[in-house]
């Protein structure tokens, strides 16, 4: 499906401004995994949606500063 891949660095809110963010655009979450190289270092986020991500949505995670990296997939 609809997958949103982020790197941020691993600190508290992260995760829930990114689905905050989704939650009012009315995408829905399908599954979200999440992991860190290390305690304080990066965190990569993988989520998986029922739609895609709208651009202008893509563009403001992009924005934010503690995103440091974001890509859309779509799989067959």
């Amino acid at each position: 499906g609809h997958i949103l891949l982020l790197k941020n660095p691993d600190v508290p809110g992260v995760v829930g401004l990114v689905g905050t963010l989704l939650g009012e655009a009315g995408l829905n979450i399908a599954n979200i995994a999440w992991g860190r190289d290390e305690a304080a270092g990066q965190a990569q986020t993988l989520i998986n949606l029922d739609q895609p991500v709208p651009d202008d949505l893509y563009a403001r995670i992009l924005e934010h500063p503690k995103v440091l990296w974001a890509a859309r997939v779509r799989l067959p």
